[in-house]
């Protein structure tokens, strides 16, 4: 079990949360329950409620019909795009090698966004400008398909 500077220093990792205030990411380590990763297992399933998953240990197979599979290694973040959005996802998550990460369910995440608008405002924006520059890179090569957001 991680203790919440460790959390902290995990989440920090995470582009979106690279500016982020050590207070800050304390209050998010407090909501965010280390969960296991068991290979063979489904994480999330589409239509699942959304959440934000940082992978601390382990793999996950992440896969949306008609797309090729995305590979979400030890230090990657899942699920950003939905959770901020309120929607539920179109990916289905495989794990594909054993180990654990964090989950931020999306109403324990705004309860602390609400206390750290600043923070709000650099995850919007930074899922928003990672949107633009993958919408982008599509344009470039539009036989790619869609790319889970949510890996910013």
């Amino acid at each position: 079990m991680l203790v919440p500077a460790d959390a902290a220093r995990f989440l920090r990792q995470d582009p979106l949360l690279s500016k982020a205030t050590a207070a800050q990411l304390l209050a998010l380590t407090a909501i965010a329950p280390e969960v296991p990763l068991k290979a063979g297992s489904v994480l999330f399933d589409a239509g699942t409620p959304p959440a934000i998953y940082q992978v601390l240990d382990g793999e996950v197979l992440l896969e949306l019909s008609g797309n090729g599979p995305i590979s979400a290694p030890a230090g990657a973040t899942i699920g950003v795009a939905e959770t901020l959005a309120g929607a539920a996802s179109l990916w289905r998550a495989t794990v594909t090698r054993d180990g654990r990460a964090l989950r931020l369910d999306r109403d324990e995440l705004f309860a602390v966004l609400a206390d750290h608008v600043d923070l709000m405002q650099g995850l919007f924006s930074g899922a928003l400008a990672f949107r633009d520059a993958a919408a982008g890179t599509r344009l470039k090569a539009p036989n790619h398909g869609l790319q889970p957001a949510s890996l910013a």
